[in-house]
């Protein structure tokens, strides 16, 4: 076995003295606030937004938005680079990481893209949620 010089072994000795400090804080550190984690406010509300459409859209039809049983995606696929399936399936994906607590927000391009499916989705016959800014739904494509 080969020996270490001394001042290389020096300089490992404090590398690991330092990373076992650096567990020992992080193991003791409050966990962080979605504000401190960098979740911004409005990552959040449109999480929210989506949670409520899902619950209204399967209290009203019946059907649970899972790959298998979610409707179609029938609107124009021009604001995102996906085909129809895949913005349905980024969208569905998104609300069951929500559901399961996986994360709290999501960001701009899925919320668009959630908007976007629910309005081309909705039924006629449940009113859009006051409180939650429906986009012009457009002919399918």
């Amino acid at each position: 076995m080969m020996a270490i010089r001394r001042e290389v072994q020096a300089e490992i000795d404090a590398t690991r003295a330092a990373m076992a400090a650096l567990r020992a804080a992080v193991m003791v550190r409050p966990v962080a606030s979605t504000v401190e984690m960098g979740i911004k406010p409005r990552l959040q509300r449109e999480a929210g937004q989506m949670l409520t459409l899902a619950e209204l859209y399967t209290e009203h039809t019946g059907v649970e938005l899972t790959i298998e049983q979610a409707p179609e995606y029938t609107a124009e696929v021009v604001a995102w680079p996906w085909r129809k399936d895949a913005a349905r399936r980024k969208v569905i994906n998104a609300i069951h990481r929500l559901r399961s607590g996986a994360q709290s927000g999501v960001v701009g391009s899925t919320a668009r893209t959630a908007m976007n499916y629910f309005a081309s989705i909705w039924p006629c016959d449940l009113a859009w949620p006051v409180d939650i800014p429906r986009p012009e739904k457009k002919d399918a494509a």
